[in-house]
């Protein structure tokens, strides 16, 4: 490195960042494959502890967006997305005497970002939201994104929403706030955009995201980070589940195996694999008082100077409603034997063993999360979540009422 890298050694991807670099008059420019080294854990902890400031504070950041791999490069011909219509252009001239110049009419392009190779990758979605300006080289245009705006190359192109939001303004300016409600807004937003992308190891789950976490606790300093929810907005981040529009290929809703080695504890959205989505129906207090009392979280890092990073246990103390139920994987039932009747339904977290008889605790006014027993008295895990049902075809919340109204209050843990 202090002698110089022959640029013909690179591969193709990096050498057309280079050459973009050059042409935009630029003289650095920061490559995570070669500025951290690979195989030293104490250099990529401390880099990736700070990546969020990296790409918040650097001038630009060269999106490789078409590029499938690091060989194949991003420099090349586009050609733009077939249409049905002849592309027109019309002689126009302002005024009698003014000069003639041609307007071209055709037919206008949806420019979805989410169908572009890297927006596929968990990595890259910290480049994405917290660089200030991204030149994106896509697979059929050159798009432009900074703050303000994002404008294709030709301008034929009608960017959808989806898939190219923008952080809140604090973000990029240090003498904006954000609210709290703006807060937890933004990050479960960029929750269900994270889920929805891939890591190559699962044990980088919470690591990939944790520069944007960095970021979003410098606007909120007070809070508390806990392996990809906060302090703050508990219980309501605990109601997470796994996005029921995933169907498998006969049209089923098909829940994804648990990571094999350990990521987070049961009850963070790290612990699955899959798109995750949050309940914004139903209420978590009742007259201004939470159906549940989050007592308390003792987290386990992997580096303790990294509170963002990988986590290796984490226990919730919570006190709450709770009451046992017969499950068997949907319908949950009003007791633990086999004449219960039908009482609610349910969504699994992941592909596993399913207990007979599940712990319901309640968290919001019709719904809550089903535990599962460990062997340490009073812990559990966390399996799925749970909605009340009042009859046929109808949720109303006095049918959870009643159902919870006979049980005690009882402080658990959930692991």
């Amino acid at each position: 490195m202090e002698k110089g890298i022959n640029i013909a050694d690179l591969p193709k991807t990096l050498q057309d960042a280079v050459f973009v670099t050059r042409k935009l008059g630029m003289r650095y420019l920061w490559v995570d494959a070669l500025c951290i080294t690979q195989d030293s854990k104490e250099d990529m902890e401390k880099e990736l502890e700070t990546m969020g400031q990296t790409y918040r504070y650097a001038t630009t950041t060269i999106s490789a967006a078409c590029a499938t791999s690091v060989q194949q490069g991003f420099l090349h011909q586009r050609e733009p997305k077939p249409s049905m219509y002849p592309r027109l252009t019309l002689p126009y001239r302002a005024w009698s005497d003014g000069p003639s110049v041609g307007v071209t009419l055709q037919e206008e392009n949806q420019y979805d970002p989410r169908t572009e190779p890297i927006n596929s990758r968990a990595w890259t979605l910290q480049e994405r939201l917290l660089s200030p300006r991204l030149p994106i080289y896509g697979t059929r245009e050159l798009v432009w994104q900074c703050q303000q705006t994002s404008l294709t190359a030709n301008g034929t192109a009608k960017i959808t929403p989806d898939g190219s939001e923008r952080l809140e303004g604090a973000f990029s300016n240090g003498r904006l706030s954000l609210a709290p409600d703006s807060f937890w807004k933004s990050w479960k937003a960029t929750v269900v955009d994270y889920t929805n992308r891939n890591t190559s190891f699962a044990e980088d789950k919470l690591v990939a995201i944790a520069g944007l976490a960095s970021e979003f606790h410098r606007q909120n300093q007070d809070d508390m980070y806990l392996a990809g929810l906060w302090r703050r907005n508990l219980p309501e981040g605990l109601m997470w589940m796994m996005d029921t529009m995933v169907m498998d290929e006969i049209g089923a809703w098909q829940a994804h195996p648990r990571p094999a080695a350990y990521v987070a504890p049961s009850w963070s959205w790290a612990s699955v694999t899959g798109l995750v989505e949050f309940d914004t129906t139903t209420t978590c207090t009742e007259e201004g008082q939470p159906y549940i009392e989050v007592v308390g979280c003792d987290m386990k890092l992997e580096n303790s100077d990294i509170p963002t990073g990988k986590v290796v246990g984490g226990t919730l103390k919570a006190k709450g409603c709770l009451r046992d139920a017969r499950w068997d994987g949907i319908t949950l039932f009003d007791g633990p034997t086999a004449s219960a009747k039908p009482h609610g339904v349910s969504w699994m977290d992941a592909e596993e063993a399913k207990p007979d008889v599940v712990s319901c605790l309640r968290v919001c006014s019709d719904r809550g999360l089903m535990l599962a027993p460990t062997k340490v008295p009073s812990t559990f895990r966390r399996v799925g979540v749970f909605q009340v049902a009042g009859g046929e075809d109808d949720y109303p919340l006095d049918a959870c009422d009643e159902w919870f109204n006979e049980c005690d209050i009882q402080t658990i843990h959930i692991v």
